[in-house]
């Protein structure tokens, strides 16, 4: 028997609902919903494993040769399944090693510790086993993000290392390389989850989340449209630099892919669909996700490439960041003045002299007071989950993105 494969008729009616569209905002339909009480517990073969017993370390460790695993069935299935030659198979092994297994690993590791904490830390070696995987499509996911934004954005490095797209032999191949590393969530999805009752529903989340993040990506990009010319500043639209057009971008640019959905999937393998927690899991995210893009935008501007293992481009490329709405809500008019004649100017005098406006409306203060704000209503957030449910999923992963400096 795989892996949650006895679930009760409630339960595979609740998964295998349909994601509704109002809002994009993940919606079951009323009929579909149903408390966790009515379900049965999901099945796992294999006694449990205390993992309390493990440090944060050895967790992670275990997590990360899953990488290894999954990377080893993507290879043999292209190499037994496709004719593809031995040089490529070799170069999608590097398109993985380079641009999946680098970063912070804090969307994968979510999934598991959600699944940890709700199960109090005793769970089968299986279920453990199937969080990390579902925890690597999540950063499959950012890896293929990220190889894509870097190349409309125009960056330097990433994680420490050059842009993917930015290395001789690679150039604007990365276009479909990123492709291919999306295809591989769902090649890994199929293999790992290939019961109905989870695939199907695991599939829509991932397609659907990915819409909603591709749609944050167009409100950001178009925010500047690309017939804009950066150097007359007349033409840039600074009109809609407002906090509406940024929280529309950050909700479903970042919010959706980052937070809801490494712990809607550690809920799911939990079994804690409940209805409230969902559309409570929910409001958290988006929280959650506004305070980590400003947190970005933040360090594009202030944080040490060398340490945040990028260069900030946000003033340079226009971007329509929290930094500059900020700025035009607080500047005077000779300000606003000087904030258009030089912001997304490449020239690095033009960027010092956005950069001392900035020092002069003293938003690096307006940010850090923001920030404990934030901290601050967000655990007033959490105060008010029920008590059901372990809260601790929601406040590791705030502690994990809390005051970070990278």
């Amino acid at each position: 028997m795989s892996f949650l494969s006895s679930l009760s008729g409630n339960q595979k009616l609740l998964l295998g609902a349909t994601l509704a569209s109002a809002a994009g905002l993940f919606l079951y339909k009323k009929h579909s919903c149903c408390s966790s009480s009515s379900t049965k517990s999901i099945a796992t073969s294999g006694p449990k494993v205390d993992y309390s017993k493990k440090s944060k370390q050895q967790i992670e460790t275990e997590f990360k040769q899953v990488f290894q695993e999954l990377k080893k069935f993507i290879l043999d299935d292209i190499k037994n399944n496709y004719e593809v030659p031995k040089e490529n198979i070799e170069y999608v092994e590097r398109i993985l090693d380079y641009n999946v297994p680098h970063g912070k690993l804090n969307r994968g590791l979510a999934v598991v510790d959600t699944l940890l904490i709700l199960n109090s830390y005793q769970v089968s070696e299986k279920q453990f086993h199937s969080a990390c995987v579902l925890g690597w499509c999540i950063e499959f996911l950012q890896a293929f993000f990220l190889v894509a934004d870097d190349i409309m954005d125009a960056s330097i490095t990433r994680r420490g290392q050059d842009c993917w797209y930015r290395l001789e032999d690679v150039k604007m191949t990365a276009c479909n390389d990123y492709l291919i590393v999306e295809s591989h969530i769902y090649k890994i999805l199929k293999h790992y989850f290939n019961e109905p009752s989870l695939y199907v529903p695991l599939v829509d989340l991932f397609h659907e989340v990915t819409y909603m993040t591709e749609l944050g990506q167009l409100h950001d990009l178009r925010s500047l449209p690309p017939n804009v010319d950066k150097n007359e500043s007349s033409t840039i639209p600074f009109h809609t630099f407002n906090i509406q057009t940024y929280s529309l971008i950050v909700k479903y640019k970042t919010a959706f892919y980052s937070f809801y959905l490494p712990l809607y999937c550690g809920l799911i393998l939990s079994n804690k669909l409940d209805e409230n927690i969902r559309k409570q899991t929910l409001d958290i995210s988006i929280a959650m996700g506004e305070y980590f893009q400003i947190q970005d935008d933040y360090l594009d501007c202030y944080g040490d490439p060398s340490h945040i293992g990028k260069v900030g481009r946000d003033i340079e490329d226009c971007k329509c960041s929290w930094l500059v709405v900020k700025a035009l809500e607080l500047a005077n008019e000779e300000q606003v003045q000087v904030l258009k004649a030089n912001y997304g100017k490449e020239a690095p005098e033009k960027v010092k002299l956005v950069k001392d406006l900035y020092k002069q409306l003293n938003l690096e203060e307006l940010y850090k007071s923001y920030e404990q704000t934030a901290i601050q209503a967000m655990n007033q957030m959490i105060d008010r989950v029920p008590d059901f449910i372990n809260k601790d999923i929601y406040r590791t992963l705030l502690n994990k993105i809390a005051n970070r400096t990278k």
